[in-house]
């Protein structure tokens, strides 16, 4: 009897729904430490641990002896595909591809807008620089958002738009490179999981170099999985096939900088067949003389001065083990480690995870075949980047999550070969359902709220930009372009708005004639309010978000008439705007860490186009205090912000942070004397206090 129960126990089945509601459990219930480790210990380890006892137990079993059909190509054994689940596919990419393009999410992330704002300079201005931004990334999305941008224009939009474009593209190449090595059914099974894993949804309406790696993956092991196929029907290497993943292995190096772990793991393939036939060395002189000259260029750049600065900041500085457990959480259970993952539960939803796991044990009952053994090198070599780097983030595994969909599908074949039947496809449909309703709730849902990131990385998606879009849209639809000044503040890195507003932006747009615009929008520090609505009278004000807290940079929007602008005010001020606007492009080019005297003379250059008007005096001013700051020279920084009132407005948020300066520097009593000027100047801007 005992047998027999063992026996009933020795179903796939069975630890799947086990592994099921303890995922579940630990990625949603409100559950505490010692009850989490219990059910971690009790609902996976163990199960986990007995799942592979029976399977080496009945090493005969049919689960082993079926395991052939996952990477047959010929005939289909337990599932034969139609045309029906390929168009549903096809519709359901398209459908979530499109709803609603331009406002899920509401925002762009400031990294959507540095990448968008790059491209956008690279288009009208082509340059073959390698490495870009204080974090040297690599080139690739620029190069392709330049030619882009050439057939479309600009825009919250068209950034959007590009996204969805690479994301729709990566599916049937990921479909590809599966039938390169899967049988048919097993190849549909995993487009699914690619198409519509968290990630895939949500990089989906993103524009950062790493959406890049995943097609570019799928790219390189297609290619590997061709070259493979032909050399086992021939016995003899197809140059032309060495070439191309050479080529490819090589460009993948201008994507991001996890690449290297993806061109290991396949380099260790190519010289495992080399090594199994010596006489063919020229095709591995070949792979390695093509991946090497393609991607000298950008090795290069990162040898050179600097060229490591982001990457030796970015690795080694944290606990290995606590690195695992964090990046373990994130792919399976908790999120909100970074803005661009996870909200609610894990990246893999606990279906996800449970075949993960199941299809991990079975993957391990292979373990002396070769393929089961290169996965789990593989494995090891892709999580790698994550757990040796200084921050939780899913850009660092990103080249691990197509793998981890793979293993599921082993999960799902794993079922599949435990119980032969002719009715797998309506339990295989129930289960992808289940996937995807609980993918597009997490992205449609806890995704979208904004609220719910972590406090030190809401700014990536700040709500004033947002605002601020909505009122010169409105103005726009009623009066035609506008000039839109939005280079005034401190923000030097988040430039969503330039991207969001370039359609109807004269002083970006060169389609539009500037003198067609009647009303300039001008985004400012609220402090400035006050002395702006005196100057321009006609001026309407409005405060993009409030706050107590007296030291933030929160920002206004002023509406401004142009014919109440003098003609020599007006073009001042478009002047200081093209000046800032292009330091500002060519600091966030320059890769870091950039030499301050370089800013400083860049800043000091330009020093003429804001000496003969106060408001642009005290912005001078203001960003030379902040680079100041930056770099932690306060002394500087105090006499800057001094120069800012004495040439500029006498505003709250410069006595503000005069004061903070001073006492930086130790300087107490006239903290004090400052700090009382500060409340004088901020009962101006409480007296003209803007609404929204």
């Amino acid at each position: 009897m005992l047998i027999f129960n063992f026996n009933k126990w020795n179903q796939p089945w069975f630890y799947f729904f086990i592994f099921f509601i303890s995922n579940c459990l630990i990625a949603y219930g409100f559950l505490g430490l010692e009850e989490k480790l219990f059910i971690i210990f009790y609902g996976i380890l163990l199960p986990f641990v007995f799942c592979l006892f029976f399977q080496f137990r009945n090493s005969t079993s049919q689960i082993n002896s079926t395991i052939k059909h996952l990477f047959a190509n010929g005939d289909e054994v337990f599932i034969n595909p139609t045309v029906f689940p390929i168009i549903a596919i096809i519709l359901l990419l398209l459908t979530t591809r499109f709803y609603r393009l331009d406002s899920i999410p509401f925002w762009p992330s400031k990294d959507d807008g540095h990448f968008g704002v790059l491209g956008m300079w690279l288009s009208e201005k082509w340059s073959w620089q390698l490495l870009w931004g204080e974090c040297q990334n690599e080139p690739l999305i620029l190069w392709m958002l330049a030619f882009y941008f050439k057939w479309i224009e600009p825009s919250f939009f068209s950034l959007r738009l590009f996204s969805a474009l690479v994301s729709i593209c990566s599916v049937p190449l990921g479909y590809w490179a599966a039938r390169q090595f899967f049988s048919k059914g097993y190849s549909l099974i995993l487009t699914f999981f690619l198409a519509f894993n968290f990630w895939a949804l949500i990089s989906s309406r993103i524009c950062i170099g790493v959406t890049m790696v995943i097609p570019l993956e799928y790219a390189v092991f297609g290619a590997l999985g061709r070259w493979l196929k032909n050399l086992k029907i021939s016995n003899h290497f197809q140059y032309r096939d060495v070439l191309v993943l050479g080529i490819l292995s090589g460009l993948g190096f201008y994507t991001y900088a996890v690449w290297p772990v993806i061109f290991l793991s396949i380099s260790i393939v190519v010289f495992y067949q080399m090594w199994k036939r010596p006489q063919n060395k020229i095709p591995l002189l070949l792979y390695g003389s093509t991946a090497i000259l393609v991607s000298c260029p950008i090795l290069l750049a990162h040898l050179a001065l600097n060229g490591t600065t982001h990457l030796r900041d970015e690795f080694l500085r944290q606990s290995i083990t606590g690195s695992i457990e964090n990046y373990f959480q994130m792919l399976f259970w908790k999120g909100g480690y970074c803005f661009n993952g996870p909200i609610w539960g894990g990246a893999f939803n606990p279906v996800e995870g449970a075949l993960i796991f199941l299809g991990t044990a079975s993957l391990m009952m292979d373990f002396k075949k070769r393929y089961s053994q290169w996965f789990f090198l593989t494995g090891f070599l892709f999580i790698l980047p994550g757990v040796l780097s200084n921050s939780v983030e899913i850009c660092h595994v990103i080249q691990l999550l197509p793998f981890l969909c793979f293993i599921a599908v082993l999960g799902i074949q794993t079922i599949i070969a435990s119980s032969p039947s002719t009715h797998h496809w309506k339990r295989i449909t129930i289960m992808l359902l289940a996937i995807l309703i609980l993918n597009l709730y997490h992205w449609l849902g806890p995704f979208q709220d904004w609220k719910s990131l972590p406090s030190q990385q809401s700014d990536w998606v700040p709500i004033e930009y947002f605002q601020a879009y909505k009122i010169i849209k409105e103005k726009s639809l009623q009066s035609g372009p506008l000039n839109v000044f939005s280079e005034f503040t401190l923000d030097n890195y988040n430039k969503t708005l330039s991207i969001a507003c370039h359609p109807l932006d004269a002083l970006q747009n060169s389609r539009i004639d500037p003198n067609t615009t009647k009303w300039s929008a001008v985004l400012i520090n609220k402090y400035y309010v006050p002395f702006l609505k005196t100057r321009f009278s006609h001026s309407q004000w409005f405060l993009l978000k409030r706050d107590d807290i007296r030291y933030h940079s929160d920002l206004a929007l002023g509406l401004i008439p142009n014919d109440s602008i003098k003609k020599e005010e007006l073009a001042a001020l478009k002047k200081a705007d093209h000046v800032l606007r292009d330091l500002n492009l060519q600091l966030k080019a320059k890769t870091s860490p950039v030499p301050w005297t370089e800013i400083k003379s860049l800043f000091y250059e330009s020093s003429k186009s804001f000496e003969n008007d106060r408001f642009l005096s005290a912005v001078f001013w203001e960003k030379i205090a902040f680079f100041d700051s930056e770099r932690l020279d306060y002394g500087d920084a105090t006499q800057d912000f001094e120069r800012s009132i004495r040439f500029g407005y006498p505003a709250a948020n410069l006595y503000y942070n005069l004061e903070m300066t001073l006492k930086m520097s130790r300087k107490e009593k006239e903290a004090k004397k400052i700090l009382q000027k500060a409340v004088q100047a901020q009962q101006k801007f409480i007296f003209f206090e803007p609404t929204f």
